[in-house]
């Protein structure tokens, strides 16, 4: 079918057959009313009656092209497969509904992208329960159940370039050997003879399919199984090697490693790329080269995942915050309260897999097509409330800001926050962040006090209201582990990867990048009502707004210096102390001629002295740990802790047991 041009198309009413002229404003108009029914936006429910969509005078243009008599008509007769033939062909073919239009996407997706230099073959799992013949159980993909499609897609920014789907073994056919190498060899059909690399993982890995691979000029980098025969046996795992060691082998054609990444656990790489025994030695864990490669460039299907998300059709339905704040009060022990509200913030994505496969990992995006979700939690109107009854001063409780042509300014005037005077500042392009809301909502102050039990940290919280076609903060990244919880209205969110190893993690957030600082995004996005955004502390971060909506969202965070390091800062000291008082080889003095060779001014000095110096200094620090008071420093941490987090929310079985006065904070009881 030709949409841009005028055909005849065959539409099938019971035995007769109709031919009506299709032009492309019809089928735009067919494609944008299936998809604005099934992908419902902010402001549209996720039932619109079909007649609202023609006849509400906002609704989109393209409406107006066709009267809905006619798109109805067309809409349930339209067929993209002869239902006639359909039987026939299913003897051959087990995607006989839909293979024409199959291989017509394969087709332009191949035609119509020139890719990267590096490219992945992966299979992707697509959800789906209803009936099939060859729907496939994978315990490790999220949706466990689906259809299984093997892609090739670039490594860069994650676009399909071919793919294959898994019908499973025709009936009668013998069972095929090394059926991976077998999808390698179809999938990389476009890119032979271009020099390319395809990063694979075990399943698709072999000796044979390298040497096959570049016969066609292609080189390949994958993990291979350690069972092959072609493994040497002094590259598989052995006990007694060495944590991180890493072991190579080579001929002339590709390079074998096998590196220990764990106590039990040795992984071995083909590549036909790489043929030399490099090793990144900033890297603590000393990976070869190889393996970083393999990481970099393996995890495309899951963020075909992410982004195919994004235009999912499930509206997500859960309870009403008020509804679950209510169903808190019930629940005596605190610990289960966080958990339940945590649950609530983020589903559909359960707990334990989040804190498994995301916290601190990297950034999260949950679409829920359902602008409803978070009402109750923050709105607009209760922030004007805020500012007309409540004593909000300038750069105490709020910040007036802008980003304009790269440059980041702060425009707080002294005082307090007057409702008119703030109004203006937002009208002439300011955004508005209130830096403690959970000081005059009583709802925030409820969830953050419920969340700190399940992070044992401190959780806080700010709001930001920014108007359309504006943008209140430059680039940068914090030092809390971050959720954007969207409101009101959208906003453009960009997400990048910490720029280097040192900035995974931060203790302390960034200064404020510009443009020209930053890569690719990893990952972008129109953030909508209902939404959630969440991304580790090191993440580099900017949002602004699009020309037709304003957009408020509230950002909870937490984890803000709650590290190991933040515990040891607590426990060495202490330690040190105690040995000090208890061993006497900690306050032995120092060799009377240290000076003479140690010392930057001596570091490149020759003297056995040195060695004997930093063995004594290693020794010592080891013998440090025997003095360790680690439940001491712990309770240091917990003190910190009562410090900063929230008095916690009353509730009716507390309020009977309890005397006591109110004064800052009003009581909120359950």
């Amino acid at each position: 079918m030709n949409r841009d041009t005028k055909e005849k198309v065959t539409f099938q009413k019971h035995i007769h057959t109709t031919y009506w002229i299709w032009d492309h404003i019809s089928f735009e108009v067919i494609l944008r009313g299936l998809y604005d029914r099934k992908y419902p936006r902010s402001q549209k429910s996720y039932d619109v009656p079909l007649r609202k969509l023609f006849l509400d005078a906002l609704s989109d243009p393209h409406y107006k092209a066709m009267s809905v008599d006619r798109y109805e008509k067309i809409r349930r007769h339209i067929r993209f497969d002869d239902k006639r033939t359909r039987a026939l062909r299913f003897e051959t073919d087990k995607l006989a509904p839909i293979s024409y239009i199959w291989n017509i996407f394969i087709k332009n997706c191949t035609k119509l992208y020139n890719p990267s230099t590096k490219v992945t073959v992966d299979e992707q799992l697509v959800p789906f329960r209803g009936r099939c013949k060859f729907i496939q159980y994978m315990p490790s993909k999220p949706a466990k159940y689906g259809i299984k499609i093997f892609w090739m897609y670039d490594s860069a920014n994650y676009y399909g370039i071919n793919g294959a789907i898994s019908c499973g073994k025709e009936v009668g056919a013998p069972v095929q050997k090394d059926l991976g190498s077998e999808i390698v060899k179809t999938l990389a059909v476009p890119i032979f003879n271009s020099g390319r690399n395809i990063t694979m993982d075990n399943y698709f890995t072999n000796v044979e399919l390298g040497n096959f691979l570049l016969q066609k000029a292609i080189t390949l980098v994958g993990t291979i199984k350690p069972n092959r025969r072609e493994i040497p046996e002094a590259l598989k795992h052995s006990r007694q090697r060495a944590l991180y060691e890493s072991v190579f082998g080579f001929n002339n054609k590709a390079t074998l490693v096998s590196y220990k990444a764990k106590k039990e656990k040795s992984v071995i790489l083909l590549s036909a790329m790489h043929h030399n025994c490099s090793i990144d030695s900033n890297d603590r864990k000393l990976k070869p080269e190889i393996i970083l490669h393999y990481n970099k460039t393996k995890g495309g299907v899951d963020k075909m995942d992410e982004m195919g998300s994004d235009n999912s059709s499930k509206r997500h339905v859960g309870p009403p915050l008020d509804s679950v704040l209510q169903n808190l009060g019930k629940i005596q022990n605190s610990r289960e309260r966080a958990n339940a509200l945590f649950e609530w913030l983020i589903s559909p994505v359960k707990p334990d897999d989040f804190f498994r496969c995301i916290w601190e990992k990297k950034p999260a995006l949950l679409k829920r097509h359902n602008s409803k979700y978070y009402n109750g939690f923050f709105s607009t109107s209760e922030f004007d409330r805020i500012l007309g009854e409540d004593n909000v001063q300038f750069g105490v409780n709020l910040d007036v800001t802008s980003y304009t042509d790269g440059v980041r300014e702060t425009h707080n005037p002294p005082g307090r926050a007057l409702p008119m005077v703030v109004w203006d500042y937002y009208k002439n392009g300011c955004s508005l962040r209130l830096l403690n809301p959970q000081s005059f909502s009583s709802t925030v102050w409820n969830v953050l006090s419920v969340l700190q039990e399940l992070f044992g940290s401190m959780v806080g919280a700010n709001t930001y209201l920014t108007p359309p076609s504006t943008q209140g903060f430059a680039p940068h990244y914090d030092d809390i582990e971050a959720f954007v919880v969207q409101l009101e209205g959208k906003k453009h969110w960009r997400v990048y990867n910490p720029r280097s190893s040192s900035e995974m993690l931060p203790q302390f957030s960034s200064v404020n990048f510009r443009d020209s600082d930053l890569g690719e995004p990893i990952l972008e996005t129109i953030l909508e009502a209902g939404d959630l955004l969440y991304f580790p502390r090191g993440f580099i971060h900017q949002g602004d707004c699009l020309p037709d909506a304003h957009s408020l969202h509230i950002t909870v965070s937490s984890f803000q210096r709650n590290s190991w390091v933040d515990l040891l800062d607590k426990l060495l000291p202490a330690a040190l102390q105690i040995a000090a008082e208890d061993d006497v080889q900690f306050r032995q003095g120092l060799p009377l001629d240290y000076l003479d060779y140690m010392g930057v001014q001596n570091a490149e000095l020759s003297d056995p002295r040195r060695g004997n110096f930093t063995d004594k200094v290693q020794f010592l620090i080891r013998k440090l740990a025997e003095y360790a008071p680690v439940d001491a420093a712990v309770d240091q941490k917990a003190k910190l802790f009562l410090h900063d987090c929230l008095p916690p929310v009353l509730t009716p079985g507390m309020i009977v047991t309890l005397c006591f006065a109110c004064n800052a904070w009003d009581c909120l009881i359950l």
